[in-house]
């Protein structure tokens, strides 16, 4: 029974790049905490694609009512001050329309950024794609490899195995009648 064992799976869905073919490391192979053992790099599903696309869509409907909203709100703190100033409405009712249209340029410009913010996303994901290292999390012995270079691989699938050998349980099956020949420094055949 090994103790210290690590499952290392890709924190993305995506590929193994072809720099990763000298970088992966064979069974049996020692590695330290934090050495390289893979990049990925991530791709965009389809679901994925579409998500990004209907969020750009949805921020600039949402710039576009913040226009429209912000646009009442100006005509009728226009309004109001005209009112006042005909001492038709209280000076309240022009302080109230003042905060709704304050209150609706903000809403405006936080739109118009989250809708910049999506169009400069969407264009960095076209043209450049993101890489993860995979690490080990801890020193000791690559017991299994389940990837290649160019392999697709998703959050699920365990990539490597990694054990810390320092300490290494056996567990055997032994007669009663055989325990008194067995001590700590009996040795073990395989």
């Amino acid at each position: 029974r090994m103790q210290g064992r690590v499952l290392i799976t890709s924190p993305v869905a995506g590929q193994v790049t072809a720099q990763s073919a000298e970088r992966i490391p064979a069974p049996g192979t020692f590695v330290h905490q934090g050495q390289i053992l893979a990049e990925i790099e991530q791709t965009i599903t389809a679901a994925e694609r579409v998500q990004l696309d209907v969020a750009e869509e949805g921020a600039a409907g949402a710039g576009q009512e913040a226009k429209a909203a912000l646009d009442v709100a100006a005509t009728e703190y226009q309004r109001s001050q005209n009112l006042f100033q005909a001492k038709v409405v209280s000076r309240k009712r022009v302080e109230e329309a003042k905060a709704a249209w304050l209150q609706a340029q903000s809403r405006y410009d936080t739109a118009r950024r989250q809708e910049k913010s999506y169009r400069i996303a969407q264009a960095e994901e076209r043209v450049s794609s993101r890489h993860f290292s995979l690490t080990a999390p801890i020193a000791g012995t690559i017991v299994q490899v389940d990837v290649t270079a160019g392999q697709q691989v998703d959050t699920t699938a365990s990539l490597f195995t990694i054990a810390d050998l320092s300490t290494v349980w056996i567990e055997a099956p032994v007669f009663e009648g055989d325990l008194e020949k067995i001590d700590k420094k009996s040795p073990v055949g395989i």
